[in-house]
């Protein structure tokens, strides 16, 4: 027998060289997995990305509340709003649910649908209280507005509050 291993002493039968097909099924089961893990992650980080900008909207609107900025906040509200709430009312409004205060959000939830956005999640105050919300964004690409906002907390069933107002129908409703 050669030092190479190219027979097998015994027999002098010629000996297989690499992987057995064990080895082979395994690395395509295991590159099969690689690739659709790869793929959900990408349809994640896709999805996430076209959801942003209604983020970033609300993000915005919440952040110049917090600030005390109600005139900048006021004016990234959809028309629709402005035609049913004045700056004052909305003044008012952001302070009796708590917004002024407003810390951070985390949006757990996004949808987007014929020029809609619903954002879901948890509003933190700079005192530490957080409560559940969601925002109603009306609008496309870069140009969201705040439509509605909606805070819940414990207790409070989905038909809760909505400030600063409940709109009574939204855009593009018959």
């Amino acid at each position: 027998m050669a030092a190479d291993g190219t027979t097998d002493g015994s027999s002098g039968k010629a000996r297989r060289k690499g992987l057995s097909p064990i080895a082979w099924v395994a690395i395509g089961v295991g590159g099969g997995l690689a690739v659709v893990a790869l793929l959900a992650v990408a349809l994640f980080t896709f999805v996430w990305s076209i959801t942003g900008e209604p983020v970033n909207a609300v993000n915005a609107f919440l952040t110049n509340v917090g600030k005390g900025r109600y005139e900048q906040a006021y004016k990234s509200t959809a028309p629709q709003f402005q035609a049913q709430h004045s700056l004052a009312s909305f003044q008012a409004a952001m302070k009796r649910y708590g917004i002024d205060g407003f810390q951070s959000a985390s949006w757990s939830s996004r949808e987007i649908s014929a020029g809609r956005a619903t954002v879901s999640g948890t509003i933190t105050a700079r005192s530490g209280q957080k409560f559940p919300a969601s925002a109603l964004l009306v609008g496309a690409g870069k140009d969201w507005r705040v439509y509605a906002l909606r805070f819940g907390g414990a207790g409070v069933t989905g038909d809760g509050p909505i400030a600063p107002g409940t709109p009574r129908q939204l855009p593009g409703d018959a």
